[in-house]
């Protein structure tokens, strides 16, 4: 079962403080939590427990926050209690109603996975497009997540900058047909009289990198090359937690005239990779 609303937490006001003990409103972790629409999720989260009967589950923020926490540092189950015990920021991120010396919930076991991951990235946030755990034609992504792309901004990229298996004659004839250029070398021979523009393949290039830099940096800090769960959906869940934890720290290092930078200029671009994890 699930009760809604368990020591909801509003604002850091609503944080009861020991004396002595004043938290920094420009805290990284005070400013995550802001982003987060913990509310909205909860209303998806209190649906997966139908039954009134049992022990009461952890409330939503609590569960999603120290998870969080634990994909930026890579803790162990029992590190990462140890760490919230401790912290008073972390406290305030799993929304706790005040400081406390006890353990806010028991450590558990983990266990070793790995899977592969479609990722996107698009105004600076990574996007997850597909987490298969069996053997796939990795071009067949390209499209559907091109349409996501149209359903969230109400048009075609510009340009798609993706690896070399993504550009089949069926994507790049979708590309052409949407007006979309994708971004790579033709495929067979280059003809005689062929012109390559050498100042828009070194664009393309430069901007390639920042998919591949997602990557890693999902990678080594916020432990997407280190799952550690063996069942399916738990392990869907690790790598979805992984690309959060990333795109939460790039809203927090972006000012607004940055934020506005990135929405409105970089081309209408998305930016395409599949690789493997684990």
């Amino acid at each position: 079962m699930y009760k809604k609303n368990q020591n909801r937490q509003i604002t850091l006001k609503d944080f009861n403080q020991p004396l002595g003990l004043k938290l920094n409103p420009e805290n990284k972790w005070i400013k995550k939590a802001a982003m987060i629409p913990w509310y909205d999720i909860e209303e998806e989260y209190a649906d997966l427990f139908p039954s009134g009967c049992g022990m009461p589950a952890k409330p939503l923020r609590m569960a999603l926050g120290a998870l969080l926490i634990q994909k930026k540092y890579d803790y162990s189950d029992r590190e990462l209690v140890e760490q919230i015990q401790e912290n008073p920021y972390y406290q305030y991120f799993i929304g706790l109603p005040g400081f406390q010396l006890e353990q806010p919930f028991a450590p558990s076991l983990l266990v070793e996975f790995g899977a592969k991951l479609d990722l996107s990235v698009e105004n600076g946030l990574g996007r997850i497009e597909k987490i298969p755990f069996e053997a796939y034609n990795e071009s067949e992504v390209l499209i559907p997540a091109i349409e996501n792309y149209y359903k969230r901004n109400g048009h075609y990229p510009e340009r798609v900058l993706a690896d070399k298996i993504y550009r089949n004659r069926v994507n790049l004839a979708y590309c052409k047909e949407h007006g979309i250029r994708l971004a790579g070398p033709a495929l067979g021979r280059p003809g005689k009289d062929t012109v390559i523009d050498k100042h828009t393949e070194y664009i393309d290039s430069v901007d390639r990198i920042e998919v591949e830099r997602k990557f890693g940096l999902s990678k080594h800090s916020h432990g997407l090359g280190l799952i550690m769960t063996k069942r399916e959906d738990t392990t869907r869940s690790s790598i979805v937690l992984s690309i959060i934890s990333m795109n939460l720290d790039s809203l927090l290092r972006l000012s607004l005239f940055q934020k506005l930078i990135l929405i409105f200029s970089r081309y209408n671009c998305c930016y395409f990779l599949c690789e493997s994890i684990g």
